[in-house]
């Protein structure tokens, strides 16, 4: 119904798309709480093989995560970011929070955020190689998390750090929004089809910091939550409440975008041989070829503090994202080879501050939309223009707001009812414990997790402490 009304999405971050994403991840939420009820309800492990099934659980429920997390930074992995650098500094220090300060809490132990942040890992390559090995199709790359859990797990063996709820929290956010920021940078440097620059630096870092920070103070009373320990956070409330409002303002700094055009550019195919003949629909299909693509700003001043100028081909077979190399003052060239004809999809993209502008290399027509062709004679001079007219052509341009609006709101108020249906339940876990023959120790009623040595700590056998009660059990 989405596509009939306003054309096909070819963006990640679509309204039905974020929907199915933000499905997959709220349901690991009641994964979660399904666990912990099927324990309250049969009671302590009877034998070693329950105790490791419950301990395996916990370190998958974590790494999901940080898997389901990650398919908002989809488009990243495969360089087609259709959307400002700065979220995705952003969304993995969120992520990275909230999945790795709740692996630690919930698992309880030293080592349950790298158990996690390794799992993810490894279910990550598993998935890439059948996506490209198995399948042939393009494989993209990963954001790795282990700087991330590295810091999680420093912080809770500080015994300083430790003390109350908010102390480890701002620590574990401060951290991955500093050091996981610098370990993500050095990774889009070696594996990421778009490495971040210097450009992202001046907001990127207080985006992760308060993403971290937020990720974090939800992940730690969803742990609280799970534990059965909700009770002794008398302040939740005003957290959560911080947190969910400290992310909706990064969110909605991260989505102005200046959709303003540019300034003009030249684009040059040189290097160009015939790979195979074309098969296609469109009327000017011609021999798909391989290209070197130089772009030059008429005025290289209108460059200056780009985040990136890559060229990205699509729809032919495949994705070839390639970020350019700066060979002189406004002079940009690939480094590898680019698809040209057929059905391929090829235009040069450029940020510059807030603005995603890009022209056409060559694009096939598609009768379907309609539209026609645009065939690069070897050289042409174009004005930048916002991306979304290249990159989501089969978009019908002429649908009233009167009928989007409403439609954005239907799909948003749905994600948000989940939402908080979830946290609602949440809380009824966290605050509907039984009472337990034995208590937790100082250290782990604190909520660090650990406790000494020779003590059994967590989950007892209605699977909560005895320190949180309901007013319905009293």
């Amino acid at each position: 119904v989405w596509h009939r009304l306003f054309g096909q999405d070819v963006t990640l971050w679509g309204p039905t798309h974020l929907m199915m994403i933000t499905g997959a991840v709220l349901s690991i939420v009641a994964i979660g709480m399904l666990q912990v009820e099927g324990e309250r309800a049969y009671g302590p492990a009877k034998n070693a093989a329950q105790r490791w099934r419950r301990f395996a659980s916990r370190v998958t429920i974590p790494m999901a995560f940080l898997i389901a997390g990650s398919l908002y930074l989809g488009e990243w992995d495969w360089g087609v970011q259709q959307y400002l650098m700065v979220w995705q500094p952003l969304l993995l220090a969120s992520v990275a929070g909230f999945a790795l300060v709740f692996a630690r809490q919930w698992i309880g132990r030293p080592g349950g955020a790298i158990y996690a942040a390794v799992g993810y890992t490894g279910a990550r390559l598993i998935v890439n190689a059948i996506v490209g090995y198995g399948f042939g199709q393009t494989m993209p790359t990963l954001p790795l998390f282990i700087a991330e859990a590295l810091v999680v797990e420093a912080v809770f063996l500080i015994p300083a750090l430790r003390k109350g709820t908010l102390l480890p929290v701002v620590a574990a956010g401060v951290g991955i929004g500093t050091i996981g920021f610098a370990a993500q940078y050095g990774w889009t440097q070696i594996a990421m089809p778009t490495p971040w620059t210097t450009e992202l630096l001046g907001n990127g870092i207080p985006m992760a910091i308060v993403g971290g920070i937020a990720g974090s103070m939800l992940g730690m009373l969803f742990a609280i939550a799970m534990r059965g320990k909700l009770a002794l956070v008398p302040q939740r409330r005003p957290y959560a409440a911080a947190a969910g409002i400290a992310l909706l303002a990064c969110a909605g700094i991260a989505a102005n975008q200046n959709y303003a055009p540019g300034g003009m550019v030249t684009t040059t195919i040189s290097g160009a041989h015939q790979v195979r003949g074309a098969i296609g629909t469109g009327p000017d299909d011609g021999p798909i070829r391989h290209a070197t693509i130089t772009v030059r700003f008429q005025n290289p001043a209108d460059a200056v503090g780009a985040h990136y100028v890559s060229t990205v081909a699509w729809q032919g077979g495949g994705l070839v994202s390639d970020d350019m190399e700066k060979i002189g003052d406004g002079v940009y060239r690939t480094d590898k080879a680019i698809p040209l004809g057929g059905k391929w999809k090829t235009i040069v993209r450029v940020q510059i501050g807030r603005r995603l502008m890009a022209v056409p290399v060559e694009l096939p027509a598609d009768p379907a939309i309609p539209v026609g062709a645009h065939v690069n004679p070897g050289t042409e001079t174009q004005q930048l223009r916002t991306e979304l007219k290249l990159m989501q052509r089969e978009r019908k341009p002429d649908v009233p707001a009167t009928l989007w609006t409403p439609a954005i709101v239907g799909v948003l108020g749905t994600m948000t009812l989940f939402a908080f249906g979830l946290a609602f339940a949440a809380a009824r876990i966290g605050l509907r414990t039984k009472r337990e023959p034995r208590t937790l120790t100082a250290d782990a009623a604190a909520g660090s997790g650990d406790a000494p040595r020779g003590t059994r700590q967590g989950f007892g056998p209605a699977g909560g402490p005895s320190v949180a009660h309901s007013p319905s059990d009293r």
